[in-house]
């Protein structure tokens, strides 16, 4: 039988009666009866097995009390949850603690941690907090391939100037350290500084001429700006230096496409592939090459020996299915996006295809038998696999239909319903409907009265949709205590704040929200506070911003449409609403 261990039931003791920082708990003694009750309870779950729950416990204290010790305690246990979000939480409260110079993390520690915030902040879109770990490890000598981030901070609109500011203040204070030079050129290039960017490629390529990740950015910015012949020439240069980097192969083999030298661009690949690489992962990654340049019949060529091996590869059947249709072969698509499995990352994304094409060829009803047979099959997919059909019965102006499916699966789930129950309270606040809201919000607190999402979402409903204020500014300070980073709660903590006529208290929220996660609510947000505040320029410039992010912005519209002095593409500017106002029409 498994016993609790003596060695840490003597450490949670022991730190009960330790000295800790009197400005964290406001006392000279050791941890209060909370505290030490909850390092026991977290002791008591790891002899249970419940390592998520000791974890959370352990930090709780740790954050409380300011102390490195516990949270480190916290991220040895929650390496054995797989659990991100809490590992997520761990790194932030470390970085808090070092950062704020409280406590010296050794190396190797620092390393870890650093690299899971990059790896975090990146997820969530928070770009700069990503590149402000990202600089920090490079600060301390470690090596990482910047280009990556830059590209894909670039493909999701992030604010590149700030980027750009970030990056020149760390290459001022570290001028010997190439890679986040090279990070700059390419982000240069991606602010449409084409020009500067060669400039300073070329600039790069003299001083570090040895350095595989110079010649790889040069070949990047001259297969965008049109060149293809240079940047295979620099690609082929780079393949020299680093013979094992298969980014060099694949700028290489992407460029001869481009200059339609598909002889060539096969025995590139024909050549890697009798190398000791992984086989799979090359054939995937040409294949999406060769698709890019609309090649479908060379891409289902270098992926049939995968499909003989893995018939039921999520990946190799959607990029299949994705040669299918530019080959216009329907029915050959929509077989191969059936043989997605359930268990695949793909798996919804190829159902919501073939739900649109059996639309399109047959009928609505015929994608709706489509999607209704699917969730029998995959009943643990059952809500998204639902929202696909409401989604279709919307569209099509069924949304009577939509409710009707919706009511009877909700009841035939009934009380395993909770994601039915979220499905159906977002329609009804879609609708403004408050009370179809709250009937289903209210089951679902009742039921996780300490989940921080579901108390956010009641919350911010009544935000919207009530003049209750006050009680949603309730819900959502218990939200923001159980999870104080989440961006979505920080944005609805704060625009409570707002509605309360409290904008000084908003704008610390909302700035933080903006910065974790910079989508476009929290951005119309954010520019409403600005504007209740007179801070007219801020506002133009995050909206600013915002429009020149490449996905929809149909709340910064909203408000542009309120506030048309916001937009600079105007011809005139109109006089700015006064302050408390700049609300977007709903």
């Amino acid at each position: 039988m498994k016993r609790l261990s003596r060695t840490s039931l003597l450490l949670a003791l022991s730190l009960a009666f330790a000295p800790w920082p009197a400005q964290a708990a406001n006392e000279d003694a050791g941890l209060d009866a909370v505290s030490l009750s909850a390092l026991l309870e977290a002791e008591f779950a790891l002899y249970s097995g419940d390592f998520g729950l000791a974890a959370q416990r352990y930090l709780s204290v740790g954050e409380r009390y300011e102390s490195l010790e516990l949270i480190r305690r916290a991220g040895e246990i929650a390496q054995a949850t797989g659990n991100s979000a809490l590992l997520e939480r761990v790194a932030e409260q470390w970085a808090r603690q070092v950062d704020d110079g409280q406590a010296q993390p050794n190396p190797q520690e620092s390393i870890s941690m650093r690299r899971l915030l990059v790896d975090a902040a990146a997820r969530r879109g928070d770009w700069e907090g990503a590149l402000r770990q990202a600089l920090a490890l490079d600060a301390a000598g470690e090596t990482l391939q910047f280009e990556a981030m830059i590209e894909s901070a670039a493909e999701q609109g992030a604010d590149l100037d700030a980027l750009d500011a970030q990056l020149a203040a760390h290459i001022e204070a570290h001028p010997d350290h190439p890679t986040p030079q090279v990070a700059r050129a390419l982000l240069t290039e991606r602010r449409g500084l084409r020009d500067a960017a060669l400039a300073e490629i070329e600039r790069l390529r003299e001083r570090w001429p040895e350095l595989p990740s110079v010649w790889l950015a040069s070949s990047q910015i001259a297969s965008r700006s049109a060149e293809p012949e240079r940047a295979l020439e620099d690609a082929r240069h780079g393949q020299r230096l680093a013979p094992r980097d298969l980014r060099f192969s694949l700028a290489a083999v992407q460029t001869l496409i481009m200059l339609e030298r598909f002889d060539e661009a096969d025995q590139e690949i024909q050549s890697l592939l009798e190398q000791p690489v992984d086989e799979d992962e090359l054939r995937l990654a040409f294949a999406r090459v060769y698709l890019q340049q609309e090649q479908p019949q060379r891409a289902e060529a270098m992926l049939a020996p995968l499909a003989a091996r893995l018939p039921a590869g999520g990946s190799v059947q959607s990029l299949l299915g994705l040669a299918a249709e530019q080959r216009e072969d329907v029915d050959g698509a929509i077989e191969h996006y059936r043989a997605v499995p359930a268990e695949s990352d793909s798996f919804l994304a190829s159902r919501a295809r073939v739900a649109q094409l059996l639309q399109e060829q047959r009928g609505i009803d015929a994608a709706l038998a489509f999607l209704a047979a699917q969730r029998r099959a995959a009943p643990e997919q059952d809500a998204p696999l639902l929202d696909m059909s409401l989604s279709l019965l919307d569209q099509a102006g069924r949304s009577n239909d939509a409710d009707a499916l919706l009511d009877r699966a909700v009841a035939a789930r009934a009380p395993d319903n909770d994601p039915l129950l979220f499905i159906r309270a977002f329609r009804a606040i879609e609708r403004r409907d408050a009370a179809g809201m709250e009937r289903d919000l209210r089951t679902l607190l009742e039921r996780h009265p300490d989940d921080p999402e579901v108390l956010n979402a009641y919350g911010y409903s009544l935000t919207e949709l009530t003049d209750r204020y006050q009680e949603a500014l309730g819900m959502l300070e218990r939200a923001h205590a159980l999870a104080p980073d989440n961006p979505a709660i920080l944005d609805s903590l704060g625009w409570t704040h707002f509605r309360l006529d409290e904008p000084e208290r908003a704008l610390p929220l909302l700035e933080r929200a903006h910065r974790l996660m910079p989508d476009d609510e929290i951005a119309a947000h954010l520019a409403c506070v600005l504007i209740a505040l007179d801070q007219r320029d801020r506002a133009r410039e995050l909206v600013e911003r915002s429009l020149a992010r490449p996905e929809p912005h149909p709340h910064i519209d909203a408000l542009i449409e309120s506030e048309p002095w916001l937009d600079s593409r105007s011809v005139s500017e109109s006089t700015p609403s006064s302050p408390g106002k700049g609300e977007p029409p709903r």
